[in-house]
């Protein structure tokens, strides 16, 4: 995996995965590459491994309100990008904290489009649904929280009598 004779066949590997997979974060962009060389643990040196190879890409990367980092497939634009993916089979499930919170706001928006307005804790649980979460824990109602958060400070979405509607532009 270190050896630079296989940086070429990495770089296609990480720009497959983001043109397929994308927008996707870094953590499963990561599993996803180790994945296909039967690697199982991401330790310090594999990711400064992965994060050189994605520094030589041109791909577009936003950040994520933890910190995290958003990889965006070639013609996807991050502030244009108004579509969430859900994923039927459990190979391909990702787990609460891979979505991309953009991910999560369009589902949330796109609830709340239906619904006209919910309370918060019924936005969280209809969120988790919509990506295949029978439960809310505590990953999955943080990432539903941060989302709402986003939609309310960007001011595409308010917090009136106890319910959150979206606002109409």
């Amino acid at each position: 995996f270190y050896f630079n004779s296989h940086a070429s066949l990495q770089l296609q590997q990480l720009n497959i995965i983001v043109n397929t997979e994308g927008p996707i974060l870094q953590t499963l962009l990561s599993k996803r590459l180790l994945d296909a060389w039967n690697i199982s643990r991401l330790g310090g040196r594999l990711q400064s491994r992965i994060e050189d190879l994605l520094s030589r890409l041109s791909l577009t990367v936003t950040e994520e309100p933890n910190g995290g980092k958003c990889y965006w497939p070639e013609g996807i634009e991050p502030a244009a990008y108004d579509n969430y993916r859900v994923f039927s089979d459990d190979l391909a499930k990702r787990n609460a904290d891979e979505l991309p919170v953009r991910e999560v706001c369009n589902a949330l928006s796109f609830i709340l489009n239906q619904q006209i307005s919910l309370p918060k804790e019924d936005l969280i649980r209809e969120g988790a649904k919509e990506f295949g979460f029978s439960r809310t824990g505590n990953v999955v109602n943080e990432k539903m929280e941060t989302a709402i958060h986003v939609l309310l400070d960007s001011g595409k979405a308010i917090h009136e009598n106890g319910r959150i509607k979206l606002i109409s532009l």
